[in-house]
């Protein structure tokens, strides 16, 4: 699960309203255009990673950023003081490894802001908070795929929305790569991959956070969060490894009732 600052955030906005063609295969339609990655990294710690796709270095001169010029001050002005406190807690030898919060008692919650959808993750870009490009966050950009549940009319099949989260790879104009605050992690988002989520927002440059995230990418129902994984290993998960579009059923019922568990 992705939580609020001062863990490790994700979190979503409103994208532009562009239409991307999605590509359901390995070749999924990515604005960004990345180099080979860092051969410094620890391949063996990445292995069965599935954050390891952020290992490899973006050039931002070639990458398309379609953000609205003061939602992106916003998003950046969010950023800059999280990240230099982090880049303060490093130099004083005080950084800690990011968690993923609270373990999550429940497999499905209807929280009142949440909005539940189907989307896959399309591409992404490396960007700076700051001139020096030490200060760094990493943006995902999902396409909304169907829509489960929503509170009000915010999402259409078709647009998009931004997931963020520190760290990052990037090349910078003087040509370094500079890789920073990025951590093997055994569940991730993947590109091209699809999921099953739900997104709720925060107060700040049209931005929200991912609560529950399934992997549906091959049809079926697939925890892709360590919670989940604990559950289902349970036998405590009635989503995994259901259908796709049964899932979508399952949660639309037991949404609209409220017989949650």
């Amino acid at each position: 699960m992705y939580v609020k600052p001062d863990q490790e955030i994700a979190r979503t906005s409103i994208g532009s309203v562009v239409i991307f063609i999605f590509a359901c295969s390995i070749m999924w339609a990515q604005s960004t255009k990345t180099l080979q990655p860092s051969p410094n990294r620890n391949s063996e710690a990445f292995a069965k990673a599935e954050n390891k796709w952020r290992l490899t270095p973006v050039d931002p001169q070639l990458q398309t950023d379609k953000t609205a010029a003061n939602i992106r001050a916003d998003r950046n002005a969010y950023w800059r003081p999280l990240l230099q406190r982090e880049r303060e807690r490093e130099t004083g030898g005080r950084s800690v490894a990011m968690t993923g919060g609270p373990p999550s008692l429940n497999e499905v919650a209807d929280n009142p802001d949440s909005v539940w959808v189907v989307a896959s993750l399309d591409h992404y870009l490396v960007q700076p908070a700051d001139q020096d490009f030490k200060l760094l966050y990493t943006e995902m950009s999902f396409r909304v795929n169907q829509i489960i549940k929503q509170p009000k009319a915010l999402f259409t099949p078709g647009m998009f929305f931004d997931v963020d989260i520190e760290g990052g790879s990037i090349k910078t104009p003087h040509g370094d790569i500079v890789s920073w605050h990025i951590s093997p992690r055994r569940f991730f988002v993947q590109p091209g991959h699809t999921y099953i989520m739900e997104i709720r927002p925060l107060e700040v440059g049209q931005l929200y956070f991912i609560g529950k995230i399934w992997d549906v990418s091959s049809g079926k129902v697939v925890a892709d969060h360590a919670d989940e994984v604990s559950r289902a290993a349970q036998g405590h998960s009635k989503l995994n490894g259901m259908a796709t579009q049964d899932a979508v059923s399952y949660l639309q019922s037991v949404l609209a009732s409220g017989s949650l568990k």
